[in-house]
């Protein structure tokens, strides 16, 4: 039973060192240190309703959802989530699709939207908020997917948020 309850302590003594090492960092970090990533907007121009949310497979060969499905009538306006340049634009499985190559914070990221009917070409230069094409017509849905790397997928909802920042807790004594 000593033995458990010194490890209890162990275990206590190391979150609490780690956890005020990593508020030091935050703390201490000069204000202009962190490069600010440009948030991401949605390619509706404003949140839909999610149909089927991000959920990533365990492995990139098992099936999973490796994007979002938003809630779109057809012949809705796509627009650009971020700045970037244009990767693809053309049909993949007799369904069109628009990829964009962004450069944020030193890292690429790739977003994709589909089934789009493309108003955008390989190697446009497009801006936040550019119209990059619509649904296509009889479809209910689009899908929006991120990625940073050839099989790295991410929650392109999250691209949407700001920086998560600690608040402080006034009401502790």
């Amino acid at each position: 039973m000593n033995s458990l309850r010194c490890c209890r302590r162990l275990l206590r003594v190391v979150l609490l060192v780690s956890l005020s090492y990593c508020l030091l960092l935050v703390m201490c970090a000069p204000a202009g240190s962190a490069q600010r990533r440009e948030r991401w907007q949605w390619p509706t121009l404003s949140p839909v309703p999610v149909a089927s949310s991000f959920a990533p497979p365990v492995h990139d060969w098992l099936p999973g959802r490796r994007g979002v499905t938003l809630t779109y009538p057809g012949g809705s306006p796509v627009y650009a989530c971020a700045s970037g340049t244009v990767t693809f634009a053309g049909q993949v499985g007799g369904r069109g699709v628009v990829s964009i190559q962004h450069e944020t914070r030193g890292h690429t990221i790739w977003s994709t939207y589909l089934p789009v009917t493309p108003s955008v070409s390989v190697g446009d230069t497009v801006t936040m908020g550019a119209q990059i094409g619509a649904v296509e017509e009889g479809s209910q849905t689009l899908h929006w997917g991120a990625k940073t790397g050839r099989r790295t997928y991410i929650d392109p909802i999250r691209m949407t948020m700001g920086r998560p920042r600690l608040l402080p807790w006034d009401d502790v004594p």
